[in-house]
């Protein structure tokens, strides 16, 4: 009798050690799995800051070069098209992503890097944009010249002389942005917003803001520009892990 008692305290006795065994094992695993995924996410968002101030660094240093010409464009607007032309033409031909530059003088854009003399009024080229602001951005589905193909205008004006400056039709494309990120595969979709319309990586025409993917993003403010962009990252993937 005696022995079968003890026979069966041992019995019980290594079942619970068997039960202590799996629950330490399972909780050590669940906080294994815990740390490793706070690390590669703390890890994941390092990278993906890193990534972001690239982009804003790309981004304004292309603003700031762009706008640095447009001001240095600015007094060919007291010429005839004629007179102005080859410096336009010249400008247009090697500042990066511009489309075209457009003198414009009391709203009425007169003079065109592409098509040479023009009269038509700067807001039915871009409705939106206020010639009345010392600076302006506007996202559109198109132009008049390339209806098909999302734009961004950029309005400079020249100060003191109501509505006359330059108004810039830039090349829009995002490509550039990714190929800074593509190496580290942090980042699959930007989309750049103005107002309340984006241009992004995800479609090729203008989107309004209320279109834009749900998924989380990271949104960055262009500094001294009306223009953010939202950087979609990469998801965890089992191979991350």
């Amino acid at each position: 009798m005696g022995s079968n008692s003890a026979f069966s305290r041992n019995i019980l006795s290594k079942s619970h050690l068997v039960k202590k065994s799996v629950i330490l094992s399972l909780c050590f695993f669940i906080c294994f799995v815990v740390i490793t995924l706070s690390l590669l996410y703390r890890s994941s968002e390092r990278k993906l800051t890193t990534q972001s101030d690239h982009i804003i660094s790309y981004a304004s240093q292309f603003l700031n070069e762009l706008t640095t010409t447009m001001s240095q464009l600015i007094p060919l607007s007291a010429k005839s098209c004629e007179q102005a032309s080859p410096a336009l033409h010249y400008r247009a031909a090697f500042t990066n992503g511009v489309r075209a530059f457009l003198l414009v003088k009391d709203g009425i854009a007169y003079c065109s890097s592409a098509t040479g003399d023009m009269h038509v009024a700067g807001s039915a080229l871009y409705p939106k944009i206020n010639l009345s602001q010392p600076l302006d951005f506007k996202i559109q589905q198109g132009t008049p010249m390339m209806p098909s193909k999302p734009a961004v205008g950029v309005w400079l004006r020249e100060a003191g002389r109501g509505n006359t400056g330059v108004l810039a039709t830039l090349e829009l494309t995002l490509h550039p942005y990714l190929l800074l990120n593509s190496s580290s595969n942090q980042v699959n979709g930007l989309a750049i917003i103005i107002d309340g319309s984006a241009v992004t990586t995800f479609d090729t025409k203008v989107l309004p803001i209320s279109q834009l993917p749900s998924r989380a993003a990271r949104e960055v403010q262009l500094p001294g520009y009306p223009s953010k962009i939202l950087i979609y990252p990469t998801s965890l993937t089992a191979d991350d892990i």
